[in-house]
């Protein structure tokens, strides 16, 4: 039954003319590929291959596999629902309703799912639905606010701290556009004016350009998912910084817990926690650990 609805959603997504829809259709399409094309390279490791490593090969083949019954345990929640059936666009609509009953119903099995890994092509949908919830609203709403904010005049010194870092936000390689570079302008204002004793801080830009390469590029989802994200760690970058003192202890503990050595080294060399820990929490790790990985980590922080 279960391959049976699988093949049914796969065909519905291939049809659609969603760009949602064609993503997650493509990202399925290619895990399965993957997972083909890797089994192929292990039957030719054991008729001794030299070329290739088969305990690599075992681990992609795992990955794949991973990723792919994490994808079927998300597509298995989409239901068709009838008002939906013949609207243009109808299976991503399917797709947001199901997701977000599922989150309202059940939230207890969203978050488990989340925690083991949103499917690249439904990340920004699912954490959009996420933080959609925690901010009682609907997009509609946070369209009027997100346009009424940009119209506003920011403080002078904080628009100066803006532009500043704004061209040294994204890595070198990535080469961003100009309409890319004014989209994290716009959001890093609304936020600014939504939440004036936070303003602008140096390390939301990072967090900012991470949600716009998830959303890729949509600044009213970016915006939504932002918000959230800024109400739950805002003590990160108010006065005193309280939420940073609270995850030091925290961290302290485990770090001595877990590595009792580096930490007593640490402690021996007069190492100052601020200069190293603070950097991590205020930007999420977003700069700190590879694209994937980070995506990886938020898919728990919105998960909790």
């Amino acid at each position: 039954d279960n391959k049976v609805r699988l093949g049914s959603i796969e065909r519905r997504l291939s049809m659609s003319d969603s760009m949602l829809c064609k993503n997650v259709y493509n990202e399925f399409a290619d895990l399965k590929h993957q997972i083909k094309k890797v089994s192929s390279s292990k039957i030719d490791s054991t008729n001794h291959s030299k070329n290739i490593s088969t305990k690599k090969i075992f681990t992609s083949q795992n990955d794949f596999e991973t990723q792919k019954k994490n994808m079927d345990k998300w597509l298995k929640q989409i239901s068709f629902q009838g008002e939906y059936q013949n609207t243009k666009g109808g299976l991503q609509e399917n797709i947001n309703k199901s997701f977000t009953n599922l989150y309202i119903q059940n939230p207890k099995f969203f978050n488990k799912l989340l925690l083991n890994g949103s499917p690249k092509s439904l990340r920004a949908l699912i954490w959009k639905i996420v933080s959609l919830q925690k901010l009682e609203t609907d997009s509609k709403n946070y369209g009027i606010l997100y346009e009424e904010l940009l119209k506003q005049d920011l403080n002078f010194s904080v628009e100066t701290a803006i532009n500043k870092d704004l061209k040294r936000t994204f890595p070198l390689e990535e080469n961003p556009t100009e309409e890319q570079i004014q989209k994290l302008y716009n959001i890093l204002k609304a936020n600014s004016l939504q939440d004036p004793e936070v303003g602008y801080c140096q390390g939301i830009n990072f967090l900012t350009a991470t949600v716009l390469k998830v959303t890729e590029f949509n600044e009213l989802d970016s915006f939504i998912i932002m918000s959230n994200l800024m109400q739950e760690i805002r003590g990160f970058y108010i006065t005193d910084f309280p939420l940073i003192a609270i995850h030091m202890n925290i961290f302290n503990y485990y770090f001595k817990q877990k590595l009792p050595r580096l930490y007593y080294h640490f402690q021996k060399m007069d190492v100052i926690d601020e200069l190293w820990i603070t950097k991590w929490f205020q930007i999420l790790y977003s700069v700190n650990t590879p694209y994937e990985m980070t995506c990886r980590i938020w898919d728990s922080l919105f998960a909790y």
